[in-house]
């Protein structure tokens, strides 16, 4: 049960901060729920395969202590993506600075971009 409301407590942290960046959010909650139950797999079956379920292979609070280990794991990836999206509306220069005859590099565009049409 507390994990329930953990991830539904951590859906809303995602919706609000991707709101922040102007950009829907259903993606990135889905991503967050996939995620913690992907790592919460993997770190169960890594935590069974170290041997941490003892010596009969019965499965222990070890065993889902990985696993609790690995669906942190997945939900802190989950945010490093999201917080690596740009917001929506923002340029991004794409390549590289390109130099002028001079050896300096051109002023960013700033709030004004696209450049307007040359005057006729």
């Amino acid at each position: 049960m507390l994990e329930i409301i953990l991830l539904i407590w951590l859906c809303r942290k995602m919706g609000a901060l991707m709101a922040t960046k102007g950009r829907r959010a259903i993606g990135y909650q889905f991503m967050v729920v996939g995620m913690w139950f992907g790592g919460e797999i993997i770190g169960g079956i890594t935590g069974a395969a170290l041997g941490a379920g003892g010596a009969r292979g019965e499965l222990n609070a070890a065993v889902y202590l990985f696993a609790i280990i690995g669906a942190i794991a997945g939900v802190s990836v989950a945010f490093v993506i999201a917080n690596t999206r740009p917001a929506m509306g923002t340029y991004r220069a794409q390549g590289f600075d390109v130099l002028t005859a001079s050896g300096s590099s051109p002023p960013p565009p700033g709030g004004n971009w696209p450049p307007p049409p040359a005057a006729r």
